[in-house]
């Protein structure tokens, strides 16, 4: 067992799978199911191995018919407890399969309901097909993932060709299933290949062995990280888009001087518009440019805070009026198209108002003038 106070999960032994995971935020809720599959398909966090012989485009193309061939990869090699602390619990396994080898580390941190499997694959299959599969004590008949700039939906199910032709999709950071009130995310920080079916199993691609147009593809070590993520609601307001970053882009600790307030270069006031770059304007004037968009599908204002820490003030004579600051909201050649409402607020950061509609990406300049 590893638990923490958000969640507990238990590592079979003998296969290496999650067999039981549940949600002590939620009165001990089920977060995986064993409940629609065979005792020899049981458990999460399950490993298999698909014959992967497209028709034509050996790199490119996923089959119909791929998953017609399903291989377990069998129980696991070895598991060991790497670390058990307030802080941190490790659970290191191993598999050996065919010609590949499978390390992963199951962690789990103080405070937070995601679990994340750090996995290491040393890949030399032929023409094969590596997924990950997480049977889950969710109904729904659609998923959610994670687009640039937004999310799209696709069916579980398989009512018409049009869902039978979704078999498979793309996912940059998270891929969801989520009925009222409740919902599990798996993220990713490098593949990029989902599946969804029977309306509650969400499934990721890890490896192919494809021949053509090179022999050798996709053959060595591999080190990746995917997570599984309980959550409250839907994948929007349930933290999923933010925890997809946090998991992309890990916090680092560096030593410095010690402050005793926080310090934030930029952020917004709302968390639904996410800030994805932040660079200095073009032409050499140390203004500001920042992308954003709207990540839940919503519209409304929102207020944009910058450090003046960012920001290069001009030199100034005795006889120029002091400097001001300025926004605008520009396009991708960093032209100013419409200005914006600016004021000073606490520890002089600037508050940039503006509205976003449902998905919006926009750009905004930011600097400061005499």
């Amino acid at each position: 067992w590893i638990e923490n106070e958000e969640i507990v999960l238990r590592i079979c032994k003998k296969s290496g799978r999650i067999v039981n995971f549940r949600d002590k935020r939620f009165n001990m809720r089920d977060v995986t199911t064993d409940s629609t599959v065979s005792p020899g398909e049981a458990g999460a966090n399950r490993f298999v191995i698909y014959e992967d012989i497209p028709l034509f485009w050996d790199a490119w193309d996923l089959e119909l018919y791929y998953n017609q061939k399903p291989q377990d990869i069998g129980d696991a090699y070895s598991v060991k407890i790497l670390e058990s602390h307030p802080l941190r619990a490790t659970v290191c396994l191993e598999w050996k399969f065919g010609n590949s080898r499978i390390v992963q580390n199951i962690v789990v941190r103080y405070g937070s309901a995601r679990v994340d499997f750090q996995t290491r694959v040393d890949w030399h299959e032929n023409r094969k097909c590596l997924k990950v599969l997480f049977p889950l004590e969710i109904e729904s008949d659609y998923g959610t993932f994670e687009i640039q700039y937004g999310h799209v939906r696709r069916p579980s199910h398989t009512n018409t060709l049009w869902d039978l032709a979704k078999f498979e999709t793309v996912a940059h950071r998270w891929g969801d299933i989520s009925e009222h009130g409740f919902g599990v995310a798996i993220l990713s920080d490098s593949k990029y290949g989902y599946s969804i079916h029977e309306g509650h199993t969400l499934g990721l691609t890890i490896l192919r062995s494809s021949k053509a147009p090179d022999a050798k593809a996709d053959m060595g070590s591999h080190d990746f990280t995917y997570a599984l993520f309980p959550h409250p609601n839907g994948p929007e307001e349930g933290g999923v888009i933010q925890e997809g970053y946090a998991l992309n882009h890990p916090m680092k600790v560096i030593e410095g001087s010690g402050l005793s307030e926080t310090l934030s270069l930029a952020s917004v006031d709302v968390p639904n518009v996410i800030v994805t770059s932040i660079k200095k304007a073009e032409d050499s004037s140390g203004d500001i440019i920042v992308r954003l968009y709207e990540a839940y599908g919503a519209r409304g204002p929102a207020t944009l805070f910058l450090s003046p820490l960012l920001l290069t003030k001009p030199n100034l004579t005795e006889n120029k009026d002091p400097p001001k600051p300025f926004a605008s909201r520009c396009n991708i050649l960093e032209d100013v198209l419409e200005e914006l409402k600016v004021n000073v607020g606490h520890h002089e950061d600037l508050e940039v108002g503006f509205h976003m509609r449902p998905f919006q990406v926009q750009t905004l300049r930011v600097g400061i003038k005499s």
